[in-house]
């Protein structure tokens, strides 16, 4: 039962980080097409032009900045992955990955004959 509790917190935890990275991945592509929105409007519009100008300077001046927080989620994000995967590794079979049966806990065995005389 424990191992199946670990289990759940592993896919759990993995559920999550992939949702996370999922948004983080719209959100960019969002990002790409308002980009691509400004540059196609910069030759007429001087609000457009000024945005992207802006853009350029953060990118020139903080974009090592930006580059590090995507590099140190980047290495966060691989080290929830590895250890999900030391997770996976620990809740696998001992013997080789044949799985042992056990028998049902007292409680569930009476719970399922309870069951069978109100049927």
């Amino acid at each position: 039962m424990e191992q199946l509790d670990k289990f759940k917190n592993v896919v759990d935890t993995f559920k999550k980080q992939e949702f996370a990275l999922k948004k983080q991945a719209r959100e960019y592509e969002a990002l790409q097409r308002e980009i691509a929105v400004l540059r196609e409007r910069a030759a007429f519009d001087a609000d457009a032009r000024r945005k992207l100008e802006r853009l350029d300077e953060v990118m020139s001046s903080g974009g090592q900045q930006l580059q590090n927080q995507v590099q140190e989620k980047t290495r966060r994000l691989q080290s929830v992955i590895n250890g999900i995967a030391d997770q996976f590794i620990e809740l696998l079979p001992k013997d080789g990955g044949r799985a042992v049966k056990s028998k049902p806990s007292p409680k569930r065995a009476t719970a399922k004959k309870a069951a069978r005389n109100f049927v």
